[in-house]
């Protein structure tokens, strides 16, 4: 954002060698997933690091040949921060217990550098093959020889922790379907046959419908008088027809409730909304969101799914209200 206010195409960053060696060493530490260990990129959203291959003992004995003073920053030898522990401890530690150890890091940084982008492009293809508008089959997960790796991939806009990766794949082999996984933002969904994203969802708002019919442009449905002639043959659970005798206003739009019970539309008993629901097969994530239309106390209508028995329009209503889900 400060690169875009000041009009700067580009910036050079001083990283050199030695921080992709620590950044690699630290995401290792700390579990990082795929991208952790690709580190630091030579270049990315405008940033260039010039000097990422070049160790920072070659960079000094430079600046001393040129004559070009530097200054060492008091701070990188302050053992509180872990990567000063990874510098001053842990990589000397590993050059006693293996001389040329940073030699041999630097160069494992560059090909987990070009290894990472040649498993992004068979990821990415991989991913266009296997995404179902429902999500990734949880068969495919099953059955592939790297899931973690194509986990990661299609996690990664909005990405878990390794060990959050290894539940997933836990719940998998249980067969943990309907298990959440909650990251910001939202959360992963094993939803019956895929692995899905579930956005997080604003409440759901109560909406009273008076006998005047008016809701504003924002309402999720829209609500007119008709008449018994204008009746069509057919019509489904996301537009109803309703007897208006047999309303109590105002009606009541509210998000459905643990308990909830409709008598279904050609039903003599009533039905739990949550069992209306699953045998629908309705997502999680859209369960959430489904509201029911209540008349005193009953409900009239499961929007979107199931109307009520005695609430519907006949040709004998003399006055029919017909509301419809936008």
């Amino acid at each position: 954002e400060r690169m875009n206010a000041l009009g700067v195409p580009v910036l050079a960053t001083a990283h050199h060698r030695d921080d992709a060696i620590e950044t690699l060493l630290l995401n290792m530490l700390r579990g990082a997933g795929r991208q952790g260990f690709m580190g630091l990129p030579p270049t990315r959203n405008g940033i260039v690091r010039p000097l990422i291959e070049v160790s920072r003992q070659d960079i000094e004995a430079f600046a001393r040949e040129q004559g070009i003073a530097f200054r060492d920053d008091p701070s990188n030898r302050d053992p509180a921060y872990l990567r000063n522990r990874v510098r001053h401890e842990l990589l000397p530690l590993l050059e006693a217990l293996h001389p040329g150890a940073r030699q041999s890091l630097g160069r494992a940084t560059v090909m987990l550098r070009e290894l990472g982008g040649l498993t992004d492009m068979a990821l990415t293809r991989e991913l266009e093959l296997r995404v179902k508008p429902l999500g990734l089959p949880l068969s495919d997960i099953r059955e592939s020889d790297h899931p973690h790796a194509l986990l990661a991939a299609f996690m990664q806009d909005h990405p878990l922790h390794p060990d959050r990766v290894e539940q997933v794949l836990d719940s998998l082999e249980a067969g943990g379907s309907g298990r959440c996984f909650p990251v910001e933002g939202g959360a992963w969904l094993l939803d019956r046959e895929h692995l899905r994203w579930m956005p997080e969802r604003r409440p759901v708002a109560t909406i009273e419908l008076g006998k005047d019919l008016e809701l504003s442009p924002e309402a999720p449905v829209e609500a007119r008088r008709m008449t018994s002639g204008d009746l069509p043959a057919h019509f489904g659970p996301d537009d109803v027809w309703l007897d208006e005798d047999r309303l109590a206003f105002p009606l009541v739009l509210r998000p459905w409730r643990s308990g909830d019970r409709i008598r279904p539309l050609g039903m003599t008993g009533s039905r739990l909304v949550s069992d209306v629901l699953t045998d629908a097969k309705v997502p999680l994530d859209v369960k959430a969101s489904v509201r029911v239309l209540e008349s005193r106390g009953t409900l009239v209508w499961v929007c979107g799914y199931r109307l009520a028995e005695g609430f519907q329009a006949d040709a004998g209503s003399r006055s029919v209200v017909r509301i419809v889900l936008r």
